[in-house]
């Protein structure tokens, strides 16, 4: 085996271990370590790249430790990740104490407390300058001395902090050097609204910064002054809350460079306001629909993905020419008709993608539960059930699509169109095809007439609760069937463009 690894370059191994699974319990990358010799030095990069320490356990606001033979194991075990062969290979390291008793040690019952509850935490972080490929460090539910923020700040090669709900230890006030952390992104979520974890915003260097998640939801005890500017970040991805707007462009001013931003929070009523761009250089919004309207007056603005909205408020929000910069739509709808479309798409007249999600309620669409047990194997589905539920008589789910091509107007540069309609997120645990009466309507038809409109279109996928249409121009992706929906063929279409699939 040894002579058959001397003729393969090692970074084509790299390639072919990036592609093995990494979820828990997964021992494909040992059993390649396991082979022969020489695959252990490629295997290790992989096997030691990303590690996991929960230093105790908090449960009910009590700090607990495992049984001290568990602690020992542990402990044995940071030295191990921290000998000169493995601690250069780590480039990811997550502190996270557990958040609930589970099976830890051979009785959870004998998780207790201590009168040294950071003994594996202080024993990492003795050794954490050993990681000097460290580039990614994440730290969760612990209290910062200034020793351990004096440590973080002298890892050589650290590119991003993450910190939740890490304050300083009471009464003790961090003192490090003013922009002395050279890193390219901060991820920083609050404990509550007094901030305690607030003054690594002293600390790193502003032009350094390309990536920030944070949480400025507390706007009365937050001083906007105590947040510099940040030239160059282009990913901005924040909580407000329900400030006023006024906050908002006080807030969204300190990163005048941001190309994309997520807002997570509901964020503040903002009907009747337009504004001048705050964000000029923006060009995708991720977030709710109030908010909205502060980000529209960006010129470069062209990517919006909205979360479940009522269609009449998106309609009203592209109003007024506000929607003829947008090339690329994703969007959650309570609702949808072909009169909702047709209104839609007229506001968005440069449209090139368009990826709407209709969920449809149980109540509206079925009667009753039966079971799935019960329904004799030879009989073919004929729309009055599906898996554990009765249909609606009457209930015709393709109607909506057959429609589509004779909608008065539809953007002539569409290039991507998704709609799923009639789908059931909580029917997707299903992995199994039933058979079902109805038939799969003439969508080839359907989608000439829309390539005739659309010249560009090279992309459909239409998906309803007892089928799935999908093409592509100039590949053999094609199908239409009729089947049951199940969670894979539900998700295929956001694999196609992570954009979506990061944010879905």
């Amino acid at each position: 085996m040894s002579g058959a690894h001397r003729r393969v370059p090692t970074e084509l191994w790299n390639e072919i271990l990036d592609t093995f699974p990494l979820y828990p319990g997964s021992d494909d990358l040992k059993n390649f370590a396991l082979v022969c010799r020489s695959f252990l030095p490629i295997a290790r990069s992989f096997l030691f790249s990303d590690l996991h320490l929960a230093p105790f356990l908090i449960h009910s606001d009590r700090v607990l430790l495992p049984p001290s033979n568990v602690v020992d194991s542990r402990l044995e075990r940071i030295d191990f990740c921290c000998s000169p062969e493995i601690a250069p290979l780590v480039q990811c390291f997550t502190i996270f104490p557990d958040r609930r008793l589970s099976i830890k040690a051979p009785d959870p019952s004998e998780w207790a407390e201590s009168e040294t509850p950071d003994v594996l935490l202080d024993a990492l972080f003795e050794r954490l300058d050993r990681f000097t490929g460290l580039r990614k460090l994440v730290i969760r539910y612990i209290q910062f001395t200034q020793s351990r923020v004096d440590i973080i700040r002298h890892l050589p090669n650290l590119r991003q902090l993450d910190v939740v709900r890490c304050p300083a230890v009471p009464e003790q006030l961090i003192s490090v050097p003013p922009r002395s952390l050279s890193i390219t992104t901060l991820k920083l979520w609050h404990n509550d609204d007094t901030l305690a974890d607030n003054f690594w915003y002293d600390y790193v260097q502003p032009d350094q910064l390309r990536v920030i998640e944070a949480d400025f939801r507390h706007g009365g005890a937050l001083s906007i002054t105590q947040i510099p500017i940040f030239p160059h970040v282009q990913k901005l991805w924040v909580s407000m809350g329900e400030n006023q707007p006024s906050y908002y462009h006080a807030i969204l001013s300190k990163f005048p460079a941001v190309r994309s931003v997520r807002v997570v929070s509901q964020g503040p009523e903002t009907n009747n306001i337009r504004t001048s761009a705050i964000l000029p250089a923006l060009e995708e919004y991720y977030g709710g629909i109030q908010p909205l309207p502060l980000f529209l007056a960006a010129e470069s603005l062209h990517r919006v993905q909205i979360s479940s909205v009522r269609p009449e408020h998106l309609i009203a929000r592209f109003h007024g020419g506000l929607g003829g910069r947008i090339t690329a739509l994703n969007v959650d709808l309570t609702m949808l008709s072909i009169q909702i479309f047709r209104d839609l798409v007229e506001q968005l007249p440069e449209l090139r993608e368009l990826l709407i999600r209709h969920r449809t309620k149980l109540r509206v669409m079925f009667t009753e539960k039966i079971s799935y047990k019960r329904i004799p194997p030879d009989l073919v589905l004929d729309g009055r059930a599906q898996g554990y539920y009765k249909v609606r008589a009457g209930f015709k789910p393709s109607e909506f699509f057959l429609a589509l091509a004779n909608v008065p107007f539809l953007p002539p540069t569409l290039e991507r169109l998704v709609i799923l309609y009639d789908y059931l997120p909580s029917l997707g645990s299903f992995s199994f095809d039933i058979p079902c009466g109805y038939t799969v309507s003439d969508f080839p038809k359907m989608r000439d007439d829309l390539v005739a409109r659309c010249p560009g279109l090279n992309y459909l996928w239409l998906h309803g609760i007892y089928f799935r249409y999908a093409w592509r121009d100039g590949g053999n992706e094609f199908s239409a069937r009729n089947y049951m929906d199940s969670y894979v063929q539900f998700a295929e279409p956001f694999y196609d463009d992570p954009r979506w699939k990061s944010d879905l």
